[in-house]
Order: structure tokens, then C-alpha cells, then sequence
């Protein structure tokens, strides 16, 4: 995953008040070609939870 998807999941996360496997399925629906590896997905639950965790509150659902 690119920089520019990392971007993507950090707004659509902080927008939506997704957790990374809602962000991942989301863009596997709007993106199928964009493959998400095991790496890539824990890349993005450990930036979740140090970054966007305590955003639940900003962005209700």
C-alpha cells in the first residue's frame, strides 16, 4: 500500500469512525484491483490505535 491509500484510510477512518477492516473492505469495494497484504493490515491497525483511536468521540457513527 502507497502513501497516498494510507491518506485515504486515515481520513476515511477519522470520517466515518471506521475501524481498519471496515476501511479495508470499504476500498476493497470501491478499489478490488488494490491488494491488501498481512504486513499491510497490521501496518494499519497499529497506526489506528496510536492515531485515530481516541477520534471516536470527534466523529460519532
Amino acid at each position: 500500500m502507497n502513501e497516498d491509500y494510507e491518506l485515504m484510510f486515515a481520513n476515511d477512518a477519522r470520517r466515518y469512525n471506521w475501524t481498519p477492516e471496515e476501511a479495508v473492505r470499504h476500498m476493497k469495494e470501491k478499489r478490488p484491483h488494490i491488494l491488501m497484504h498481512k504486513k499491510q493490515l497490521e501496518a494499519l491497525q497499529i497506526f489506528y490505535q496510536h492515531n485515530l483511536g481516541n477520534f471516536s468521540d470527534e466523529y460519532p457513527s
